[in-house]
């Protein structure tokens, strides 16, 4: 019998009895749908951690900071060997010092972070100004603030106030990164001058960013970090590889995407598995729903093979309906989760729309793994049929025809 008849006739049978039919269809629906919604679930909130911790830029680049001083220092010489490393484009020195910060026109002080960089730091960092412009290169009198800093210094309900203030800044340089003098311990240099002309969008802590010319004019000539940006990601681990066998420890944004993505590929297996036990209640369903149709069709069996049918064709004739359930619950169920989940993002996108917050994907879904579910469901619809459509075939036609 012919593939195309052989459908028909399977889709004839499961239309005879419609009620039971959907209903065991609705129930591989359910099962699909709920795997679907709950593992977009991991995926979108695993999408979402994810861009927080770094953009696609993030991964062509690498965190060198310094090791132990004097043997791990980050000076002249080590940025120049880390220049000559194949597939590095650019090397970004940093200097991290403490400082005391006041405006000049009052006389308290609130301790901050002071981090000396030139302008290309903040393409690498991904760091944009939402105020003001960026500082030149060979300035020493210009400063960039972020939020948090405005806000400590009075400028809680107007944080773009603070741009063209005038600073008076403490530097507190430790010994390691400075060149060598008789004083020991942490050198301060006070009462330094400095314009706000830029302010950043970090809220976490007090930061400042100063050019380097201003850090290295106090005596700062070794760093305390660098940004490496290599050509290709790809080429990642063969220099983290090479910076590493010079000493120095290496820092990257994808060994954190890793761990993220480990913990919520945890998260994600518990979640189907909770819709996975509403699949295989749909399928001990579709195993009754093709059972009963067989005792219920006994007799209809036995006329067939009396008539010529194959062993094969009454195989593939109850094979095929059992296909038809999973086909329709996949596609439905596999769609139906993915449109929950979209209703969902827009609602949440709404709430975070009228409350002022960022607005997030919750539920994501890959088309992988959409297309994994629906053949999935198919290949359940096919297990779950194999012990009928063999018991259909080893029907005895004359005892068949005296069953009642």
């Amino acid at each position: 019998m012919r593939i195309a008849s052989l459908l028909r006739f399977s889709w004839k049978n499961l239309w005879v009895h419609r009620l039971r039919s959907l209903l065991t269809i609705g129930g591989v629906v359910i099962g699909v749908g709920a795997i679907v919604f709950l593992v977009s679930l991991g995926f979108g909130l695993e999408r979402v951690v994810t861009s927080q911790v770094a953009n696609f830029s993030a991964f062509s680049i690498i965190d060198v900071p310094a090791a132990n001083p004097p043997s791990g220092k980050i000076d002249a010489k080590s940025i120049e060997r880390a220049r000559a490393i194949p597939h590095i484009t650019e090397v970004e020195r940093i200097v991290d010092l403490a400082g005391r910060v006041r405006l000049a026109n009052q006389n308290s002080t609130n301790e901050t972070v002071v981090v000396g960089v030139t302008p290309k730091y903040f393409d690498l960092a991904n760091i944009a100004l939402t105020g003001g412009s960026m500082f030149n290169a060979d300035s020493s009198d210009q400063v960039i603030v972020n939020e948090a800093l405005a806000k400590m210094l009075g400028f809680e309900e107007n944080v773009s106030g603070m741009l063209n203030q005038d600073l008076l800044v403490d530097l507190i340089i430790a010994k390691s990164i400075r060149a060598s003098d008789d004083t020991e311990g942490p050198l301060v240099k006070e009462n330094i001058p400095l314009k706000v002309i830029g302010i950043i969008n970090e809220s976490t802590n007090p930061v400042m960013y100063v050019p380097q010319k201003l850090s290295d004019a106090q005596g700062v000539i070794n760093s305390t970090s660098m940004k490496i940006k290599i050509d290709d990601k790809i080429n990642v681990a063969t220099v983290r590889k090479q910076i590493e066998n010079s000493g120095f420890a290496t820092e990257y944004v994808g060994d954190t995407v890793d761990q993220i993505t480990s913990v919520f590929s945890i998260f994600r297996l518990i979640l189907g598995g909770f819709g996975l036990i509403a699949l295989v209640v749909a399928a001990i369903g579709t195993f009754n729903t093709l059972t009963i149709s067989l005792m219920e069709r006994i007799r209809e069996v036995a006329l067939l093979k009396m008539l010529g049918m194959k062993r094969g064709d009454v195989f593939r004739l109850f094979i095929g309906e059992s296909i038809t359930i999973g086909i329709l619950g996949g596609f439905l169920g596999a769609g139906g989760g993915i449109g929950i989940g979209a209703v969902a993002n827009l609602l949440i996108a709404r709430m975070a729309s009228q409350s002022g917050a960022d607005v997030v994907q919750i539920f994501y879904t890959p088309t992988n793994f959409m297309i994994y579910m629906v053949v999935g469901a198919i290949v359940v619809g096919f297990i779950t049929g194999l012990y009928p459509s063999y018991r259909a075939i080893k029907t005895n036609p004359l005892d068949a025809l005296r069953y009642e």
